[in-house]
């Protein structure tokens, strides 16, 4: 038996116990290729919601490094004390005050954080959603 819970989901055993199974972020079907199980080649994941606003923005770590890499690497600099573009060890706050920095925008609202994996790499990224905060 499968149940829906908010965005998880469940499946119940035939002995009466749950394992939980997270969704593809974009496309919200069952993840099959875990980080565990295939650590170059995952399917992206939500690690971090904030419901409470609507998302008006977005964008992939490595396009908001392309666009603008001396303001990435400053705002890294300002926020954690050095240019690294890992995020899986960064706190929402503080990767919203990245964003507010980055967008020169300090009413800018967190929303998602996705991680996934880019199987041509094997390397990880990050998709940040946010409200302006207008």
């Amino acid at each position: 038996m499968i149940e829906y819970t908010e965005g998880t989901l469940m499946y119940m055993h035939e002995y009466g116990s749950y394992t939980m199974a997270q969704l593809n972020a974009f496309t919200g079907e069952p993840i099959t290729a875990t980080k565990s199980s295939h650590p170059y080649s995952y399917e992206p994941f939500e690690v971090y919601s904030n419901n409470s606003v609507e998302t008006d923005g977005g964008a992939y770590d490595d396009r908001m490094r392309q666009w603008d890499w001396d303001k990435f690497a400053q705002s890294c600099q300002d926020v954690w004390g050095n240019t690294g573009q890992l995020f899986n060890s960064r706190t929402p706050s503080k990767i919203e005050e990245f964003l507010r920095l980055y967008n020169d925008n300090p009413k800018l609202i967190l929303t998602r954080i996705v991680e996934g994996c880019n199987s041509s790499n094997g390397y990880s990224y990050w998709y940040f959603s946010w409200n302006n905060g207008e």
